[in-house]
């Protein structure tokens, strides 16, 4: 196919709008030379067009940078603002606590400004722990620098709030213990006052209960006895007699653990009447324990008869003279011998008793 020729017309019009060198651009030469120069021409455009991006991103950036300056020094000149505000008003509030104008402001003072213009009626006390606190050079006086006001006026606050919540527990515990005294009345006078009579007479009266460990663990003296002719001389009068009472020592229990319960007797002749009934119980086990060896181990039994009935009547002797020889010189009870003692107070003790020893 031949090649478009252009019309009469178009040819004409060109000429008028655009001149003679538009003819050029309408040959197939021309066309191919002005694409070539378009695509040259785009690159250039691009470059022209990022560069204007990033001057305008960097102009953004100032503007943004410029507008955080400003705000940061807003807030630092309303900043400055309240203090000088702040301070102006402690100045102010510290001339009104100030009545003598001496320029400084005495715990009178503090007192009575506190009450005038918050209502708040510090202690002595409470004055005196405000200027431990806040009184930072120590010459019993505050100074403007030193007249934190509100600060002054919480720790008041707190220290009475504290002082309140000491009164309401303090009272609290105090009706807990009105409470419980009268319990402790209530429950006395069911078991009756007790007897703290610790006379001579009772002191001496307390330690003859002791005459029936004694007398049963003289069965364990036997070989001790034997060896020292005068102990055994001053106790056979009292075995003879123990024993020849039939039902002697069941009597004899009985009647000091009843006795060891009456209230109205001394408490350290109650108590004494208890320890003594718990030494001779305690004898018991050791004689069970003999029994079964000599069945068991016959032997054994033997060997070990004689030091076993001397350690046994020795530890007898020794809890009765500790017990006798302390309620007579001190009139209070002999309660240390392990276990017993603590079981003897348990036992004759009502509810609330105690020696306070």
């Amino acid at each position: 196919m031949g090649r478009p020729r252009m019309s009469v017309q178009l040819v004409v019009a060109l000429l008028c709008v655009a001149g003679p060198s538009s003819l050029a651009l309408l040959s197939p030469a021309g066309r191919r030379v002005g694409g070539a120069g378009r695509r040259l021409a785009a690159p250039a455009q691009v470059f022209r067009h990022r560069v204007s991006l990033a001057a305008t991103e960097d102009d953004e950036v100032a503007r943004l940078q410029e507008a955080a300056e400003r705000l940061r020094a807003e807030v630092a000149g309303l900043e400055k603002e309240r203090e000088d505000m702040a301070a102006a008003a402690r100045e102010t509030v510290f001339r009104a606590f100030d009545k003598n104008k001496d320029g400084v402001v005495e715990p009178a003072e503090l007192q009575a400004g506190l009450e005038t213009k918050y209502g708040i009626q510090a202690s002595d006390s409470q004055l005196e722990e405000i200027f431990r606190e806040f009184d930072t050079n120590k010459d019993g006086k505050l100074q403007l620098s030193e007249f934190q006001v509100d600060l002054i006026r919480g720790r008041v606050e707190a220290l009475q709030a504290a002082e309140k919540a000491q009164a309401m527990e303090a009272r609290r515990l105090e009706r807990e213990a009105k409470k419980l005294e009268m319990e402790r009345a209530s429950v006395q006078a069911m078991f009756g006052s007790e007897n703290t009579e610790n006379g001579l007479s009772v002191r001496l009266l307390s330690v003859l209960p002791y005459l029936l460990p004694l007398a049963d663990s003289a069965v364990y003296g036997r070989y001790i006895l034997a060896s020292i002719p005068l102990l055994g001389n001053l106790l056979a009068p009292l075995v003879l007699v123990y024993r020849s009472i039939p039902l002697g020592g069941l009597l004899l229990f009985w009647f000091f653990s009843t006795s060891s319960q009456n209230r109205e007797l001394p408490r350290l002749l109650r108590f004494n009447l208890q320890q003594a009934i718990l030494i001779d119980i305690a004898l018991f086990l050791p004689s069970l324990v003999g029994i079964i060896l000599n069945v068991v181990a016959p032997a054994v039994t033997a060997s070990l008869e004689e030091p076993g009935n001397d350690l046994l009547f020795g530890l007898v002797l020794a809890s009765i003279s500790y017990a006798s020889v302390a309620t007579i010189l001190t009139g209070k009870s002999a309660n240390k011998i392990p276990i017993i003692g603590e079981n003897a107070e348990r036992a004759i003790g009502g509810p609330f008793d105690w020696d306070g020893e």
